[in-house]
């Protein structure tokens, strides 16, 4: 079936690799109905040619996953000329391919990154805590910021968020802040596996983005995301200038704070 799909769509495998970001060699598996550990690029490339998509059980990512998955980005980012975050951040944020080459297609269109703690720009909503369940208090975590005349916008990768019965893996928390307003919402990347935890919603009492996998191999990925990100209707929530402190931590991935974005003006 993928095969026949993609000859439909005139496309090579080298195409669609270049597309997806899939190595050539797991797609010639795939066309092979050989995926066994890789249901993650295989639901990349199925939601890219509109096959069905098996739900991918949400779980906390291992190490060996991780480093497996910015392994495989390194040579997506080569063939789509993206820049590769350093080290530091690799080893910091767990990720699959389909959030890698989000954040490094952030990277290729001006976002910098930076790290402060969520609780410095205002987030009080839920407790954060790390993978032995322990709690973060303002400890400073990795992120990804930019900004335009009117918004900052920043997004901490792969964020853990407790709520009263049950603690959630988010792919992203982000912010818009704005000089009037901001809104906090949080992103889910792999497509729809999300959409039907209803729980989820309730718990974290946030705006939920769940972009279409597609739309991060597009040309306007950042755009696409800002208009996710800036609230149509501003709520009266407190603006950029209201927030009483901002992040006044940069690690080694910054190296100019006045071209960082990160600290509140």
């Amino acid at each position: 079936m993928l095969r026949k799909k993609r000859i439909e769509l005139g496309l090579s495998r080298q195409q669609l690799a270049r597309k997806t970001g899939v190595p050539t060699r797991y797609i010639d598996d795939f066309e092979q109905a050989r995926c066994e550990g890789r249901e993650r690029e295989l639901a990349l490339v199925n939601a890219f040619l509109r096959l069905p998509t098996r739900e991918i059980p949400e779980r906390f990512l291992t190490a060996e996953e991780s480093s497996r998955s910015w392994l495989v980005a390194e040579e997506a980012c080569l063939a789509f000329e993206l820049p590769f975050p350093p080290l530091e951040f690799r080893q910091r944020v767990p990720c699959t391919l389909l959030q890698a080459l989000a954040w490094c297609r952030l990277l290729k269109e001006g976002a910098t990154l930076g790290e402060a703690s969520p609780v410095e720009y205002g987030f009080w909503s839920h407790g954060l805590v790390d993978q032995y369940h322990q709690p973060l208090g303002v400890h400073p975590l990795p992120l990804i910021t930019w900004e335009d005349p009117e918004w900052r916008y920043v997004v901490w990768p792969q964020l853990r968020a407790r709520c009263e019965n049950r603690t959630y893996r988010l792919d992203a928390l982000t912010l818009a802040a704005g000089w009037n307003s901001s809104r906090w919402a949080v992103m889910q990347l792999d497509g729809r596996q999300n959409r039907w935890d209803c729980a989820l919603r309730e718990n974290l009492r946030l705006p939920l983005l769940t972009p279409e996998p597609t739309e991060v191999h597009g040309p306007n990925w950042r755009p696409h995301l800002e208009s996710l990100l800036v609230p149509q209707d501003p709520p009266n929530h407190f603006g950029l200038r209201d927030l009483l402190c901002g992040p006044s931590r940069l690690n080694g991935m910054l190296s100019d704070p006045r071209r960082s974005g990160v600290s509140p003006g």
